[in-house]
């Protein structure tokens, strides 16, 4: 072989290196990458579908409601299972809640009744949340409510 013969193969071996080199750099990116898409992607997903339910807290169930809402038409409706959250010391607060069921209901009714179809969005069930919570502290005497859960969601 020439010297010729030489170079040129010792030059192609060293351009085959440099591109074994940045394709395994481009895969290696992709693939860091993919995983961090993805494992961002399922904290976000499972940190948004989990209501957060503190261990020290009783909840008590308001039961089911279907309402109509207040779109035009009046062709839409909500139904949903609503529970209230407080803390687990408060045993007249407890006793109070059954008592009171029938007046937190028609509270908890005349707030959906006011509401649109589109009010009931992730935000907006947080602010329905907050409102509902706001209209049935002042019902009771013997503790406050801390918090409201919805199961069953359902506008149509």
């Amino acid at each position: 072989m020439s010297e010729k013969d030489l170079k040129e193969k010792k030059g192609g071996n060293t351009l085959k290196i440099i591109l074994i080199i940045l394709l395994t750099l481009v895969l290696l990116g992709g693939v860091v990458f993919g995983g961090m898409f993805f494992m961002t992607k399922n904290k976000q997903t499972a940190s948004a579908e989990v209501a957060v339910v503190k261990p020290e807290e009783i909840t008590n169930s308001l039961d089911e409601f279907l309402v109509n809402l207040s779109d035009e038409g009046g062709k839409k409706y909500l139904k949903v299972k609503v529970s209230v959250g407080y803390g687990p010391k408060n045993k007249k607060l407890e006793k109070e809640l059954v008592e009171k069921k029938a007046i937190m209901r028609d509270t908890v009714i005349s707030v959906l009744r006011n509401k649109k179809s589109t009010d009931v969005t992730v935000k907006g069930t947080e602010d329905l949340k907050k409102e509902i919570l706001d209209r049935l502290n002042p019902l009771l005497n013997n503790g406050k409510l801390t918090n409201v859960y919805f199961s069953d969601l359902l506008v149509q």
